[in-house]
């Protein structure tokens, strides 16, 4: 599923700035520095967009205990403010979305298929058991909406939806395409009169200066049985290295044990999850996660969080990790097909170890089909 509902989305709260070289995710100082965006990457290709490029060529660094990456110095305010209300940004934005409208033919086969990929991976069956167990439709809020794809398909499977964004471009196009109302402001300055069941934030995370305070932000409108789904980039593999670090619009770059750690730290746990564009074979592979609340702090420490994660996570992510650097590679829509159906019905995250042994099968030969 293409979960991107546009390239580059503008954060809607920055949080606090992350001052010193330390990891914005557990906070240790123990870190190795990378090298700088154009020594691991290209960032060439935001010249068009962008006034001054040298001032985001920010040195990246890695994270010695949890593997978060991050810039540092991270961006200030003018610079953000630089990024994201200069001309360029809108030129971006333009040039990297899928359609340029809702109202023809295209782009109403684009929401299509939204929405039946949405529906595939269980949203509009959790919507209709939510509306059995609390006898209303659940309440979705976008955080981040860009164009709004999401707000649609969610309106269209049963959800209440709100949506958020700073660009006055993109309310309007919401507004005009979609005729769906859209708040235009920050997350920081969202008055939330009302909880929401299902908080979704699509390709945002990884543009924010704070990740703890954007949680905070988003538990704040979470109800108390509601769930939160994060997208972003994923970290440790893609299948062209030098596009890892690119984009210029990014801060933070997690991986599933970064961002659950990230999560976990705020009392939720991970309830599913999937890796995305592998059936199109874009050259950036991206995750989704889904949190739900499991416990109040006062909780472990980060260090001993990661402990705790790592024991069970690590073997088999890495070897998931391979495999899926192996079917990429291949483009075997067969194979793509399967593991894809595999991973709807049982998810990732639940069931690692079960995935890994059914895709080691595919690709040994030893199982036709999952």
């Amino acid at each position: 599923m293409n979960n991107q509902a546009s390239p580059g989305v503008k954060p809607v709260s920055s949080g606090h700035r992350h001052e010193a070289n330390t990891c914005p995710v557990c906070g240790d100082s123990e870190t190795t520095l990378l090298g700088r965006r154009s020594d691991l990457t290209t960032i060439k290709g935001y010249a068009p967009y962008v006034t001054d490029l040298e001032t985001f060529n920010r040195e990246v660094f890695r994270c010695s205990v949890c593997g978060m990456q991050f810039i540092h110095p991270t961006y200030t305010e003018e610079e953000l403010a630089s990024l994201y209300e200069c001309p360029g940004y809108e030129r971006f934005l333009d040039d990297s979305f899928a359609v340029s409208n809702f109202t023809g033919p295209e782009g109403r086969d684009y929401l299509e298929r939204h929405k039946v990929a949405t529906i595939a991976e269980g949203f509009q069956a959790w919507g209709e058991e939510f509306q059995r167990k609390h006898s209303r439709k659940p309440r979705f809020l976008d955080v981040g909406c860009g164009r709004g794809t999401h707000l649609w398909v969610f309106q269209q499977i049963g959800f209440e939806v709100t949506g958020l964004d700073l660009s006055a471009s993109h309310v309007e196009f919401v507004r005009e395409e979609l005729n769906i109302d859209v708040v235009r402001t920050s997350l920081d300055d969202f008055e939330c009169k009302e909880k929401y069941d299902c908080i979704w934030a699509c390709h945002v995370i990884e543009h924010v200066s704070c990740p703890h305070t954007f949680l905070k932000q988003l538990l704040k409108c979470l109800e108390k049985e509601g769930m939160i789904v994060l997208h972003t980039p994923l970290t440790d593999d893609t299948s062209l290295e030098q596009e890892k670090y690119r984009d210029i619009y990014h801060t933070l770059f997690f991986d599933p044990f970064t961002l659950g750690l990230l999560t976990a730290m705020h009392g939720l746990k991970c309830s599913g999850g999937n890796y995305n564009y592998f059936l199109i074979g874009s050259n950036v592979i991206n995750f989704s996660m889904r949190f739900v609340r499991d416990h109040e702090p006062p909780l472990p420490t980060p260090r001993e969080m990661i402990r705790m994660l790592r024991a069970s996570y690590d073997p088999t992510h890495k070897e998931l990790l391979r495999l899926g650097r192996h079917y990429l590679a291949t483009r075997n829509p067969d194979l793509l097909e399967r593991v894809w159906a595999f991973r709807k019905e049982h998810g990732i995250y639940k069931t690692l170890a079960t995935s890994v042994q059914a895709l080691r099968e595919v690709l040994t030969g030893k199982r036709k089909s999952i």
